[in-house]
């Protein structure tokens, strides 16, 4: 007999991952189904390293999902095709495995990531977590792919006649080294309050 619960998933676990860097920058996180696109904005912000000083959007197949569904800060050529990301919760996109979006940060350093769906969840998903991730969140407004391979190189090279510029611009809110997979989700659990599901441990992280 068909088990008719596991008809509709609970939750998903998504891979994202930050494109056109060089370097491998993603993170895997866990999220309920009755969670809005704009608390997945807030998710991802938390779980990568981001600090919210810019607008976002989403694609999801042909259609975009921002918090400008009239198109007063955004030009869309079919307001059609514009979700509110205020209103459409993951669960009614109909998201299942291997599902695939985009999410822009800044249109102006223009930094997309690839979310892609790996999995559907049936246990409870009490609360967004994080549990693993590998790279360093680049620094806001450094200048997207192109400025932050000059910050890279400025910041490794103590020789750099911008090296001491680059550490003091960046030092308080750039962590180079290997991802902190506990202290991400501490961020994302401060901020969405909740049990974590059994089952759901923190990943080991490379």
């Amino acid at each position: 007999m068909q088990d008719f619960r596991r008809s509709r998933p609970t939750g998903f676990r998504m891979e994202v991952s930050l494109l056109d860097t060089g370097m491998m920058i993603h993170r895997i996180i866990e999220v309920p189904a009755r969670l809005r696109v704009k608390q997945l904005h807030t998710v991802l912000q938390l779980a990568m390293g981001w600090q919210n000083y810019h607008l976002y959007e989403f694609r999801w197949g042909p259609y975009f999902i921002s918090e400008d569904p009239d198109g007063d800060l955004y030009d869309y050529d079919d307001p059609d095709l514009v979700l509110d990301a205020s209103d459409e919760t993951l669960a009614r996109l109909g998201l299942s495995r291997d599902s695939l979006l985009t999410y822009l940060y800044d249109f102006g350093d223009h930094w997309v990531h690839l979310i892609r769906v790996t999995g559907e969840l049936y246990q409870p998903v009490l609360r967004p977590c994080v549990i693993a991730g590998e790279g360093a969140c680049p620094p806001e407004d450094v200048g997207g792919v192109g400025g932050y391979a000059e910050f890279l190189e400025a910041w490794s090279d103590p020789e750099h006649e911008e090296h001491d510029h680059m550490v003091g611009w960046a030092t308080d809110w750039f962590t180079p080294g290997p991802f902190d997979v506990a202290k991400a989700d501490a961020r994302v659990a401060k901020r969405f309050p909740g049990r974590r599901a059994k089952g759901s441990p923190p990943a080991s992280t490379r």
